[in-house]
């Protein structure tokens, strides 16, 4: 058994793999924490260019920028709408494809470059090698536009190895809070805990809200995922709006918007609610600040909203993920998916992969990092 590693790196396996992978240029949409800033590291001490990276609006750390930025790189940092709804990344890409001296692969966390391939792949232009997805909301965006986009794309979001990490996002979203709550003298214990959406992160913040002494309930529109989480112990819902009404916190964990301004007005009047994931998507605040007839602070993170029905509900970080609050992974275990961001990257440098199909990096491969990632603990 290995000693506890307190050193500064932690990508120990993703490094390996990157000092075997062909020279590359990595443009990519990423959390800037500390793990990105190692993965960055990594690739400029090995000869691979990194010219830009675009931070995730709720998932960025300033010193963290800062250290990215001293490396050389240029970290945009924009909105979601800015990034979707402007032609920033489209540009980025095309400028990129005429400087890069090395393979250009993109990196995405969301499915952002989507739109993006899609309208490059239209003009007969140069393109990149291919797109890697991390997340399944991405991958979800890339099932629609694929037959549209003509590079090769990997995704890794429905991988074993992303399981792994799920259980730490959704502990670490029932975490984030519980200890919100905690801050204003509420003690979550005993109370009803609703999660919409019991995919790979709902499941795990519904084990973690339930260890901890909650009773926990589910919906999700998939009814078979509603049986699997009644064979957990879990009890469950047939609709959004019956859980509302019946639980005093719900967490959401489905990665589109899934809890609008109508469903508000209909639920529990002082209602709590939070989004875990890795976007702010999951509840419509626009709607809810639009029409808002009184906002008041509880505190730095919990906000309180009067809407027209005249119910109140309190939203958790003003709508954005709670879970990057308490590390969301810790990036000791970020290094399994790292490594295979980066058996991904290499796969598509090396192989000439089919278009208009989403491949997923070799079972063999994932094996392979487990195995050498259990070797180091």
């Amino acid at each position: 058994m290995n000693m506890i590693n307190f050193s500064n790196e932690k990508l120990v396996v993703t490094k390996s793999i990157l000092a075997q992978a062909p020279t590359m240029s990595i443009v990519g949409i990423l959390h800037a924490l500390t793990d990105t800033q190692e993965f960055v590291h990594h690739l400029l001490s090995l000869g691979h260019e990194v010219p830009v990276i675009f931070a995730k609006p709720f998932s960025k750390n300033t010193d963290v920028i800062a250290s990215i930025e001293r490396m050389g790189v240029r970290v945009e940092q924009l909105d979601y709408d800015t990034m979707e709804n402007t032609s920033i990344l489209h540009e980025t890409i095309a400028r990129q494809l005429e400087k890069a001296s090395l393979p250009l692969a993109l990196v995405d966390v969301g499915g952002y470059f989507a739109k993006p391939l899609s309208e490059l792949s239209t003009r007969g232009t140069k393109l990149p090698i291919g797109v890697l997805e991390v997340t399944t909301f991405g991958h979800n965006r890339y099932l629609q536009t694929m037959t549209g986009i003509n590079v090769p794309i990997i995704s890794i979001a429905r991988s074993e190895i992303k399981d792994v990490e799920a259980t730490f996002v959704g502990e670490s979203a029932w975490f984030a809070v519980d200890s919100m709550l905690r801050d204003v003298g509420i003690s979550a214990f005993g109370k009803k805990v609703g999660i919409v959406g019991y995919g790979m992160i709902g499941r795990r913040v519904a084990t973690a809200a339930r260890a901890n002494g909650t009773h926990t309930i589910v919906f999700d529109k998939n009814p078979l995922r509603l049986l699997e989480a009644r064979s957990y112990r879990h009890n469950v819902c047939l609709s959004l709006e019956e859980l509302l009404n019946a639980c005093d916190i719900v967490i959401s964990a489905t990665g589109t918007q899934a809890i609008n301004i109508a469903d508000m007005q209909d639920a529990r009047d002082g209602i709590i609610l939070a989004s875990a994931g890795s976007k702010a998507n999951e509840l419509d605040m626009p709607g809810v600040r639009n029409r808002a007839k009184r906002v008041s602070h509880i505190s730095k993170m919990i906000t309180e909203y009067e809407l027209p029905s005249g119910k109140n509900v309190h939203i958790l970080r003003n709508g954005a993920a709670v879970n990057f609050l308490v590390g969301s992974c810790p990036d000791e275990t970020m290094d399994l998916v790292f490594a295979e961001m980066a058996e991904g990257c290499k796969r598509l440098v090396e192989n000439n992969l089919e278009h208009h199909v989403i491949h997923e990096v070799k079972d063999t491969i994932r094996q392979r990092i487990a195995a050498e990632w259990l070797a180091l603990q």
